[in-house]
């Protein structure tokens, strides 16, 4: 017993982590033309994506006009306020 505590303390293991390959999915055999159904998907699908960059593009504007729009908004009303106080020159 004395023995295998002995060589067990002086064992050493050697592990290798490598990531995973993703497999390449298999080409389309390009046999002809598109049938209508193929067509119509391919269109709908390119729609569907085209959408959420236009959705994404939109939500990007709304925040970067809001960052321009609540100081300038603020400035406006801190310059109407200090032209309100302000004797007229001609006065």
């Amino acid at each position: 017993m004395k023995l295998l505590d002995h060589l067990t303390d002086l064992a050493t293991i050697d592990i290798a982590i490598a990531p995973l390959v993703p497999a390449k999915p298999q080409p389309k055999s390009n046999d002809g033309p598109k049938s209508i159904g193929e067509a119509f998907a391919d269109a709908w699908a390119g729609s569907i994506e085209a959408a959420r960059y236009v959705a994404s593009a939109g939500a990007v504007l709304t925040v970067a006009v809001a960052w321009f729009a609540i100081p300038a908004a603020l400035a406006l009303l801190a310059a109407r306020r200090f032209r309100r106080r302000t004797p007229a020159a001609g006065s």
